[in-house]
């Protein structure tokens, strides 16, 4: 057994808080302590992966639950970088535990509601063959073909039974390439975002500028 001499001594070699120490001694002496590492254990096993060259911005969790009735109820977990990390990037190993976060939150959404509550009080209309209709309108459009004729010809009209089921499907599209954020919250992130200049600019002049002698 390591005197507590022995244990700050190496823990200052390696320039880790003795409390790390202790805490991992515990971990192994608890039958149940792996689990309390499940979370970051992740970013522990891949962090000599380092920081990725290519910047992410966000991760969005999306879980699309489609009933055999046209029903259809997203639910999902988006996290910006800006509030996954206090220096705004997202690594391979945060990536990961976010993704485990996100999947545990989305199980607990139907934990606590249920698939009918979730049926009858959050889903919506948006079945396949309304997909379709609206895919092949994009497609045409893509293409060059043009749906209402700006010539003064006859206009054509979508069918009433599948304007609301096509706008559901494109709202269903819109959320989860480019989720809903509340106000308070962009406003977060436009703080965070402007400090992270601010920190970048600072450090560029220091190193034009030298530091303190």
């Amino acid at each position: 057994m390591m005197s507590v001499e022995q244990i700050a001594e190496l823990c200052g070699e390696v320039d880790v808080p003795t409390k790390i120490f202790d805490l991992l001694i515990a971990l192994t002496r608890d039958p149940l302590g792996a689990n309390q590492l499940v979370g970051v254990w992740p970013q522990v096993t891949l962090a000599v992966r380092g920081i990725p060259v290519h910047e992410l911005a966000s991760i969005h969790n999306v879980v699309l639950l489609k009933w055999k009735d046209g029903a259809v109820t997203p639910l999902s977990s988006f996290v910006p970088a800006e509030l996954a990390s206090q220096n705004g990037v997202l690594t391979d190993g945060s990536v990961c535990t976010l993704i485990q976060v996100g999947a545990n939150n989305l199980s607990r959404m139907v934990l606590e509601s249920s698939l009918d509550t979730l049926h009858d009080h959050r889903s919506q209309q948006a079945d396949d063959e309304a997909y379709e209709i609206l895919m092949g309108l994009i497609v045409l459009v893509l293409q060059g073909h043009r749906i209402v004729d700006p010539g003064g010809g006859v206009d054509r009209h979508m069918a009433p039974q599948y304007v609301n089921r096509c706008q559901n499907v494109m709202r269903l599209l819109q959320a989860m390439f480019r989720p809903p954020i509340a106000p308070q919250v962009k406003q977060q992130i436009a703080a965070i975002q402007s400090q992270q200049q601010r920190d970048k600019d600072a450090a560029g002049n220091s190193e034009v500028y030298g530091g303190w002698d």
